[in-house]
């Protein structure tokens, strides 16, 4: 189950690159029978992630999920979208991913822990969300690579500051004994993201036109902000010792 592969050139209302890609019942089958599988044997754990979004984990679980689901987005295609919008070749686009593991290497080697001090651990996850989904949204706004190259670090900052903060608050948020599961979950649904990310990137990408995967990723990473700044509050600060 590949699909034929056809190439044509990739702008914005014209044909695009046509990407081989697995049948999506054939993955999507085995990623939920992998899902499935890497919950046991606290399915009830997971059953609860699944199920109620109103618990403070299962939120924190979401906002984790999904931001993983939109930057693979990003990663998934980058390559194909500045072919297609900049004519970045194969000789090229390595610059591209330096600069942004740069970024993101300052970023968490050097800025992380005094934003964490200033912010506080949900602050940050806030704040990731809107650079995140920011980034994500300028993308296909900028009509140079110079403007994109001020646009980029948008993703490696926000990224840096929300699966960090969000893997800290998970663990806070674990029930007492659940710690390795919760946090099992929460990768178990990272990888699907990893998995699930590039089916609907290409797809998009090629029936939708070349800028909707950072369309359609900006707009899930601000719906997971929303909640957020509307749904996760820092847990209350310990009474000083007299």
């Amino acid at each position: 189950g590949v699909a034929t592969t056809s190439t044509a050139t990739a702008r914005i209302g014209s044909p695009v690159t046509h990407i081989a890609t697995p049948a999506i019942g054939e993955t999507m089958s085995s990623t939920i029978a992998l899902t499935v599988a890497s919950c046991h044997p606290s399915r009830q754990l997971c059953n609860n992630e699944m199920t109620i979004p109103s618990a403070p984990a299962a939120r924190l679980t979401w906002i984790y999920g999904v931001g993983m689901l939109a930057f693979s987005l990003l990663t998934s295609v980058l390559a194909l979208w500045l072919e297609a919008r900049f004519e970045v070749t194969a000789a090229t686009i390595g610059y591209f991913f330096v600069y942004t593991g740069l970024l993101s290497l300052v970023m968490r080697s050097l800025l992380l822990g005094p934003a964490i001090e200033r912010l506080g651990e949900v602050g940050a996850m806030r704040l990731g969300t809107v650079l995140l989904a920011i980034g994500l949204l300028l993308y296909p706004a900028a009509p140079t690579v110079w403007v994109l190259a001020a646009i980029i670090p948008l993703v490696p900052i926000g990224t840096a500051l929300l699966f960090p903060a969000t893997t800290s608050l998970l663990s806070e948020a674990a029930t007492q004994g659940e710690l390795g599961t919760t946090m099992g979950v929460a990768q178990t649904f990272a990888g699907l993201s990893r998995v699930v990310a590039p089916i609907v990137g290409t797809i998009a990408f090629q029936r939708l036109g070349v800028d909707a995967p950072f369309l359609l990723s900006g707009c899930v990473v601000a719906g997971v902000g929303y909640v957020a700044f509307r749904h996760v509050r820092p847990a209350p600060r310990p009474a000083p010792v007299p």
